[in-house]
């Protein structure tokens, strides 16, 4: 969307790929979110709705979970999981990653992704660990002896 809209703007070129492409894998970064609406907007009510749509419809897409989604949507104002977000993710439990965008400056990628705690400690521990990590590595292209990727 936009900073102006509160409607999902471009919905149909994000699904118009997922659709005429189904083996090919899509990781949504921040799930079409970003700061800058979020200082417009507190959050996009549509989104829930629409990735839990567009989750059920396209097989082939991946919800990246970086910073920009953790403070609206994964944790509220006290810091505490959002019940409807981890009941998404556990509808989805292969589906999201968790995604830090530091960039350049690896020294605080630690205290970076340990902000999601909270969430992760709210799901089931082994959705926890796929999210956390087995999701994206599950989707890496597997390298053979011979070092090809297939």
């Amino acid at each position: 969307t936009s900073k102006r809209e509160r409607n999902p703007l471009y919905l149909a070129e994000i699904e118009e790929p997922l659709r005429n492409h189904p083996h090919t894998r899509f990781i949504w970064a921040h799930a079409g979110t970003s700061k800058e609406i979020h200082r417009h907007q507190v959050q996009m009510d549509f989104l829930l709705p629409t990735l839990d749509r567009l989750l059920q419809a396209y097989p082939n897409l991946y919800i990246d979970l970086s910073w920009s989604m953790l403070t609206p949507y994964l944790l509220d104002e006290a810091g505490k999981p959002r019940p409807e977000w981890v009941k998404l993710v556990e509808r989805f439990p292969e589906r999201f990653m968790l995604g830090s965008d530091v960039v350049g400056r690896f020294n605080k990628l630690g205290k970076e992704m340990r902000r999601f705690e909270p969430f992760l400690d709210a799901l089931p521990q082994d959705v926890a660990q796929k999210v956390a990590r087995d999701n994206f590595l599950a989707i890496l292209p597997k390298v053979t002896p011979d070092g090809a990727a297939r």
